[in-house]
């Protein structure tokens, strides 16, 4: 198992872009709590994965499904769950085409006041060589809490590449 820069990981751009879009700011205190669920498709072309085991680079197209559920209680805390799943493929800079399979699971907790949150992350992928190329597995768990001074109290960050291996 391999060590990996969390800075090349696989779609944090887009993962974090998508999640924070979809968690709006908390809600007025109510006295009823508030339930919401939205599926989605998207399609994406040119995303760039890089195959770690071997530097390529590669463009890929594909489809992307999720879900985002989101509950506000009656104390205007917010909490939220995003999922997605993916189904990518793509030619890589050396030629070879390549599946990339994988999901993503995000949770997200704050207080009404919007200062304190806490949210954790994992994300899973697989890079697979239709040729004789390396495969390569990605595993990600994210985790930051902040308190209701705006300090991060709690914060890890994990990354990690396994089996980089030939056919």
């Amino acid at each position: 198992m391999n060590k990996i820069n969390t800075s090349i990981i696989l779609a944090i751009t887009i993962i974090f872009a998508l999640a924070y879009t979809l968690v709006a700011s908390p809600s007025p205190v109510s006295a009823n709590s508030k339930y919401s669920h939205d599926n989605w498709t998207d399609t994406l072309t040119g995303f760039p994965v890089v195959n770690e085991c071997t530097g390529e680079l590669i463009m890929c197209e594909g489809i992307m499904r999720g879900s985002n559920q989101r509950v506000t209680d009656r104390s205007g805390g917010v909490h939220c769950v995003i999922q997605f799943h993916f189904n990518l493929s793509g030619t890589g800079s050396y030629g070879n085409e390549y599946q990339v399979i994988g999901n993503f699971k995000q949770h997200f907790n704050t207080r009404s006041n919007g200062l304190a949150y806490e949210c954790t992350r994992i994300e899973k992928a697989n890079l697979i060589s239709h040729g004789k190329d390396t495969n390569m597995k990605l595993y990600i768990k994210n985790h930051v809490t902040v308190n209701a001074n705006g300090e991060i109290s709690v914060s890890f960050s994990d990354a990690w590449i396994d089996d980089c291996q030939n056919h």
